[in-house]
């Protein structure tokens, strides 16, 4: 029996089959978010607070605010912290949860009893919790150790029942400091597009790595994308591209690659797709991604596609509705004079303050990602399995 044959029969058993194909991606009640929203609830509130604490918070905002001219925000600081989490939380979450729920039946079939995972650019570890998730759906699944690096401090981390380690360092010297990894599950999450071909960040973690003494003969590569775009397009040197060069760094050290073959459970055909992408040689690899599909109603949203991942109502009004954060905003009443200035004939009743933002602020122009599962904007991912090659096989 092949390896993908051996995976389709363990997922055959893992997973919830609906013949019709019909119904939500993951039914209600499939995953604990409990715990969860109540902690976000309790830092809406938080941020609610440090808003209306300090009259200079926008004015800050507005200098580091979501990758303007290439830089990030300071994820060391809360507010900006605070802010990313509670907007795009629920979209990685379920991203992440659904990337681990496919990695897991490859980790069984390697009789594989410990992860050990290094997640780099962990951020606020929403993986972590993604993957205490299917952890605890699936019996009999290994161990989990993880250690998280990323270059901000991020103040608010999630907590997940099995034992994690936070490092604050940039990925090129966290990686000059590691003399032996011995790691089977190496994940970059989405922090590939953070790393400049000028200078060459890459390169400079890639010599860092290839110094390292790998211990495990068999290493799964995990590389999450910020979207489908981003995937084929940032910078000069795509993410794409950086894959296969972090890819040729593994092979030099003795492994071969080959990509984790993946079967669905029905419910997941209508939402679940991959592309096929040819590496610089011509090899065709697939990459993977989550999307609503259009229907004779309109698009189909989480909260039909996931019910346990939607963003919670709390989080929408205070994201959407111009009576929470904007009630804060020292500069809304300037955008909305601005804006009626240029619509003279618009009647105040059809002011729309999400609008509004979107065209004149660059804090709170986008606070709810308009459309979280397109193919365009969603998310992608791929999966590699690394094999150390025997003596037998050079």
């Amino acid at each position: 029996m092949s390896i993908s044959e051996r995976l389709k029969e363990k997922l055959s058993v893992l997973f919830r089959r609906k013949p019709s194909g019909k119904g939500p991606l993951l039914p209600a009640g499939t995953v604990d978010t409990q715990a969860f929203r109540a902690q976000l609830r309790k830092e809406l509130h938080e941020l609610d607070s440090l808003f209306a604490a300090d009259s200079d918070a926008y004015r800050k905002m507005q200098l580091s605010a979501y990758y303007r001219k290439g830089h990030s925000p300071d994820f060391q600081e809360r507010i900006p912290a605070l802010m990313y989490k509670l907007r795009l939380c629920s979209l990685y979450l379920l991203h992440y949860y659904l990337m681990y729920r496919l990695l897991l039946p490859a980790l069984l079939q390697e009789k594989i009893k410990e992860m050990r995972l290094l997640v780099l650019g962990c951020g606020s570890m929403i993986d972590a919790l993604s993957l205490s998730y299917v952890l605890g759906e699936i019996g009999g699944s290994p161990d989990a150790h993880y250690i998280g690096v990323d270059i901000a401090g991020w103040p608010t981390r999630v907590q997940v029942p099995f034992e994690t380690r936070f490092v604050q360092k940039p990925l090129q010297e966290y990686w000059d400091g590691v003399d032996e990894f011995d790691g089977n599950i190496l994940f970059f999450a989405t922090v590939l597009s953070e790393l400049r071909e000028y200078p060459d960040d890459t390169g400079a973690f890639l010599r860092g790595l290839e110094k390292t003494a790998f211990t495990s003969d068999v290493l799964f590569l995990l590389v999450s994308y910020r979207s489908v775009s981003s995937y084929k397009r940032d910078w000069k040197l795509t993410d794409w591209q950086k894959t296969q060069r972090v890819i040729g760094a593994l092979e030099r050290k003795g492994y071969r690659v080959e990509s984790l073959p993946l079967s669905l459970p029905e419910s997941w055909e209508r939402f679940f797709h991959s592309e096929e992408v040819r590496d610089e040689s011509g090899k065709v690899w697939p990459c993977h991604y989550l999307a609503s599909p259009d229907t004779e109603d309109g698009r189909i949203g989480i909260e039909e596609l996931a019910p346990d991942f939607a963003v919670p109502d709390f989080v929408r009004a205070y994201l959407d509705d111009p009576g929470n954060i904007r009630k804060h905003c020292p500069y809304y009443p300037t955008r909305m004079e601005q804006d009626r200035r240029r619509n003279p004939d618009r009647e105040a009743g059809e002011e729309n303050p999400a609008r509004i933002c979107r065209a004149e602020c660059p804090i709170t122009c986008n606070p709810m990602p308009r459309d979280m599962f397109s193919s365009k904007f969603s998310p992608c991912f791929q999966i590699f399995v690394f094999r150390r090659k025997r003596e037998e096989d050079a």
